[in-house]
């Protein structure tokens, strides 16, 4: 059976709930009775011609997954990061900007011949 099943559902019959204190200790979750019912399905089912089947048995289960534990960023690490970025746009900026100049260049065909 998959790791972390906290019910068996079988043909309205659910098996007792164990109650969740700490969802990150899921190692409790299938009980010494969750394994009985479980063998006994097995024996039902070699002898019966209608046959449960997994998804039957797993209708109404729910996996419990722990949470991750959240590690705060170092503050060093946060700081390089942002100045990265700042970089990282400086650079995309004057890529982006490369070919626009500030003051338009006189052409010398611009004048009317003034200048020599």
């Amino acid at each position: 059976m998959p790791y972390g099943i906290s019910s068996i559902v079988f043909k309205n019959k659910v098996s007792k709930q164990v109650e969740i204190e700490n969802p990150n200790n899921i190692g409790y979750l299938i009980t010494e009775e969750d394994r009985l019912f479980i063998k006994s399905v097995k024996v039902e089912n070699r002898d019966s011609e209608d046959k449960m089947y997994l998804h039957e048995l797993l209708e109404g289960s729910e996996i419990i997954l722990p949470k991750n534990e959240e590690i705060p960023r170092n503050e060093e690490l946060e700081r390089r990061c942002q100045r990265l970025k700042a970089e990282q746009q400086n650079r995309d900026y004057f890529q982006m900007t490369k070919n626009v100049d500030r003051v338009r260049k006189k052409l010398p065909e611009d004048t009317f011949g003034l200048s020599r």
